[in-house]
């Protein structure tokens, strides 16, 4: 055993860039190696699932219906103030 966490969703929000991010990993699993070593290289495949560019300055990500859930904010930390103008 590790004792190793690893998140499987991360949340980014940047007001002033007008971003917001839902990254959802999945199941993670680490330092868990093929035997076939060539397939390590190789794009997966994961049917109805589009390749996307990530590095692409031209893509935009078209915005996915979400569930009340996943639009909750959680709360701000006990140390947090409003920024003043």
């Amino acid at each position: 055993m590790t004792n190793l966490v690893m998140p499987t969703v991360v949340h980014i929000e940047s007001p002033q860039a007008q971003l917001s991010m839902r990254i959802d990993l999945g199941n993670v699993e680490i330092n868990r190696l093929s035997n076939d070593r060539p397939a390590l290289w190789q794009m997966p495949s994961i049917p109805g699932t589009p390749l996307v560019d990530m590095g692409d300055p031209n893509f935009r990500l078209e915005p996915q219906p979400t569930t009340a859930a996943a639009t909750r904010r959680p709360p701000p930390p006990a140390n947090w103030q409003r920024p003043t103008r």
